[in-house]
């Protein structure tokens, strides 16, 4: 059987929460990304020195064997989600049924042998639930955590490290089944330029909103937003002016922004891309 890509117009204020379901991709900034649903195929790459570069020929290869009604208007995607480790595998999707929004458009494309049916806009609430939830913990604990501060500064004050970034996890019991449809709608609309984002980990869902660009490759062209150093907002934007001010002048944040900046160029530098 053939492969086939069909495509619809959607309007152009589209809300792309409507066309994801928990299993599926979501990736959202300012109201432009994509959500898929359904795997109308996959294609996988081993882990190892080039695997985006190796990824990305594959991917172009299952492309080019699906048969498209107009590229113009059955823009292909494949989806999913990479580990930091370059020694792992990555796999990616082509969702049976994905819509793409981008500034003035949204697109419904559907892939594969898949009945003539539109993508149906579920409800969800906009705030999520107000119980509390039933037992929050620390990881490592607050204890751990200041040790580990003091050895990382204890570190860099001895020239043996320039810049340690240390994690703190909070675990959450919730007592109950959570509304991924809803988390999303909520970290959305708390930070509207983070990228939004969900995609499947086995039987989990992973959901986030980052305000980093990682990476976007355009042909030729690589493009990322790294961030270092922060400031609370303020009440009003006067505040905001002052607390930026204050930020882009202090030494450390540069300093420290400065050491992402390097790390990033290098990285990229000896990336196979």
């Amino acid at each position: 059987m053939t492969v086939r890509a069909t495509a619809r117009e959607r309007g152009p204020a589209f809300d792309l929460l409507a066309a994801w379901a928990p299993g599926g991709f979501f990736f959202e900034r300012r109201g432009e990304g994509l959500a898929g649903t359904g795997r109308a195929a996959s294609v996988a790459v081993d882990g190892g020195p080039g695997r985006f570069a190796r990824l990305a020929r594959a991917v172009e290869a299952a492309f080019a064997s699906v048969s498209r009604t107009d590229d113009d208007v059955a823009p292909l995607v494949a989806v999913g989600g990479a580990s930091f480790d370059g020694a792992r595998g990555v796999e990616l999707v082509v969702p049976a049924r994905a819509v793409v929004r981008g500034e003035r458009r949204s697109v419904e494309v559907t892939v594969g042998d898949i009945s003539d049916g539109a993508v149906v806009a579920a409800p969800f609430p906009a705030v999520l639930p107000s119980e509390p939830f039933e037992h929050l913990r620390s990881e490592p604990s607050e204890d751990d955590y200041r040790a580990a501060v003091a050895r990382a500064t204890s570190l860099i004050r001895s020239g043996s490290f320039e810049k340690v970034v240390l994690a703190r996890s909070i675990v959450v019991e919730a007592g109950r089944d959570l509304d991924m449809r809803a988390l999303l709608a909520r970290l959305r609309a708390v930070d509207p330029d983070a990228y939004t984002f969900a995609t499947a980990d086995g039987d989990a869902t992973l959901v986030g909103a980052s305000p980093e660009l990682l990476v976007r490759k355009s042909g030729r062209r690589v493009e990322t937003t790294p961030l270092a150093g922060s400031a609370p907002r303020g009440s009003d934007e006067s505040s905001d002016r002052v607390s930026a001010s204050r930020l882009s002048a202090s030494a450390k944040d540069l300093e420290e922004h400065r050491y992402v900046v390097e790390d990033v160029a290098a990285e990229i530098g000896r990336a196979h891309v």
